[in-house]
């Protein structure tokens, strides 16, 4: 036996005679054990998936909401592709009214399309319904534009730059402070490091 044969068998564990394999008895036994069934898993065996929504959604025949992340076991088939992408359908049933609910991925828009049962729920904020004065909203120069243009609106508006602006030269004077203390003196640091592992050692020894 060639060298690289006997540690082929000493890492299987066992020894296997060319007879054996001449015979083809091992072809018996390396058989899939599913070997006449459609799969071993749901989606081979029925075409079902566990689907996971992606979206907060409502039932169109309940009124049922549908929050994001429940899972359904829903029923997968090709519907074609768009270029290389495959295109499926996801078919599964409202938890509450039983009713079939369809959803089909949409490779080109990064999304879902909502075919039959089920919609997207869109929530919206209007801030006049808040009480709310104007949305504030920061630009990259750190300016805020209120969309009030009243007295009031101006100088909240400017009083928020003015505090935003002192909070951040605040903040960066601690980081200067810190990065003096703790960084720039590295060789002393280093030195100071070493001479305690040197004092260490001759502890030990």
């Amino acid at each position: 036996m060639s060298g690289s044969a006997l540690k082929a068998t000493q890492a299987d564990g066992y020894y296997i005679p060319p007879s054996y394999i001449e015979s083809g008895d091992y072809k018996k036994k390396s058989l899939s054990q599913h070997a006449g069934s459609k799969g071993s898993n749901q989606f081979q065996l029925n075409g079902v998936v566990r689907f996971e929504m992606p979206f907060k959604c409502v039932c169109t025949t309940c009124g049922a909401v549908v929050g994001k992340g429940t899972r359904f076991n829903a029923r997968k088939v090709a519907a074609g592709s768009f270029y290389t992408s495959k295109l499926y359908t996801f078919a599964m049933k409202c938890y509450t009214c039983k009713s079939e609910m369809v959803l089909r991925n949409n490779p080109e828009k990064a999304d879902y399309d909502f075919l039959k049962g089920i919609r997207r729920k869109v929530e919206t904020w209007d801030t006049s319904e808040a009480g709310s004065r104007g949305v504030f909203d920061m630009n990259v120069k750190g300016e805020l534009k209120a969309t009030s243009s009243d007295a009031m609106g101006k100088l909240e508006r400017d009083k928020a730059i003015r505090d935003r602006q002192a909070k951040a030269n605040k903040r960066v004077g601690e980081l200067i402070s810190l990065q003096d203390r703790d960084y720039r003196p590295d060789y002393d640091n280093n030195s100071a490091l070493r001479s305690v592992f040197r004092r260490d050692r001759k502890e030990k020894a």
